[in-house]
């Protein structure tokens, strides 16, 4: 009796091989049996590599993670839609500037390709814009995901700080400005639906100094670079602006002007009168500024200029420094019309 000549099973052959049952010689890219016969060959662990990232971005939410087959990875459509509002709208609403707004469109997505911190800033606050602009089911999905974006920028940021070089400088100084904006953005469109107190505000304000931290060390980098448009006079090192303008209202500068002279009555003699004496006035010279500039983002500058001691005194919710804190909240409340500011100095004398 004939015996049947053994062959070595195959486990890889082509489908046309598999579906005839006979053996395949495996070739790629068309078998020897396909090719002598004309068929069609494909081989069913056939793949299209998936190209690399230069960093992961955040776990997308559920509705934005539906895969088009199982052998094609999904589309990153939230960071794209973000991306893309941040390009068509959001990076327009940042300042009155626009100069500022052009940088804010084309050099810092450009720099947050080479730094995932600024550009998981961006998506955060791109999230945020969306929110402010819609009132509908989906702002939950941007509310979580701007949470996530922030976190994933902070703990991307705050090591940064320790080695601060002239290749990183523009980003953490773009992304410390973008700070600000995000901070108080957060905290006014209530995302985390959670109370708030003044706690809340002091580590916004210590978080937000960063800024200073960075000018201290590459002043020179970022004035001679793209975004040094962002860099205000005085703002980050310390020093006074001029503060005299025809523009501003009277009556606002007088009220701070009474409250300069009530904090040195009540506090002559004492070693922290210089600490709130210096706060007013650079609160007077931000407000003041605001209307030389015509720019919303003047007044943000206040927390980086403040002495930190100030800030300190905040914590044990000491008395003048709370009233100082309501005055502040008194002057943001002018910038209700900024979108990121909506709010937040009426917080800011809630709290107070």
């Amino acid at each position: 009796m004939p015996f049947r000549r053994s062959h070595q099973k195959s486990h890889h052959g082509c489908s046309a091989c598999k579906q005839r049952k006979i053996k395949c010689s495996e070739e790629r890219p068309e078998c020897s049996t396909c090719l002598k016969r004309k068929l069609r060959c494909s081989f069913l662990d056939d793949h299209v590599p998936t190209a690399s990232h230069s960093y992961d971005l955040v776990h997308r939410p559920e509705s934005y993670t539906q895969q088009s087959s199982v052998n094609s990875d999904p589309l990153p459509l939230l960071e794209l839609e973000l991306l893309h509002h941040w390009h068509t709208s959001a990076a327009y609403a940042v300042s009155q500037d626009e100069q500022v707004n052009r940088v804010m469109r084309d050099v810092i997505p450009r720099e947050g390709l080479s730094h995932p911190f600024l550009m998981h800033g961006l998506l955060a606050i791109s999230a945020l814009h969306l929110i402010q602009l819609r009132n509908d089911k989906d702002s939950l999905v941007y509310a979580k995901a701007c949470i996530r974006y922030k976190q994933q920028a902070l703990s991307l940021y705050t090591p940064h700080l320790n080695n601060i070089t002239r290749s990183n400088c523009n980003a953490l100084f773009a992304f410390s400005c973008l700070l600000s904006i995000l901070c108080s953005a957060s905290e006014t469109l209530d995302i985390t639906r959670t109370a708030k107190g003044i706690e809340d505000i002091v580590g916004i304000f210590r978080l937000t100094r960063g800024v200073a931290v960075i000018v201290a060390q590459a002043r020179q980098w970022i004035e001679s670079s793209e975004v040094a448009i962002l860099m205000r006079p005085g703002h980050f090192e310390g020093q006074r602006v001029n503060s005299h303008s025809n523009g501003a209202p009277s009556d606002v500068e007088s009220h701070l002007r009474h409250l300069l002279d009530l904090c040195n009555e009540t506090c002559k003699g004492s070693i922290s009168m210089e600490t709130y004496t210096s706060s007013i006035h650079y609160l007077i010279d931000s407000y003041m500024a605001h209307f030389i500039a015509a720019d919303n983002t003047i007044g943000l500058a206040w927390p980086v200029l403040v002495d930190s001691r100030y800030i300190d005194f905040l914590l044990p919710k000491d008395q003048l420094s709370l009233v100082i804190l309501a005055h502040y909240g008194a002057v943001m409340t002018l910038l209700d019309d900024t979108w990121w500011l909506d709010r937040w100095g009426r917080l800011l004398i809630k709290l107070a």
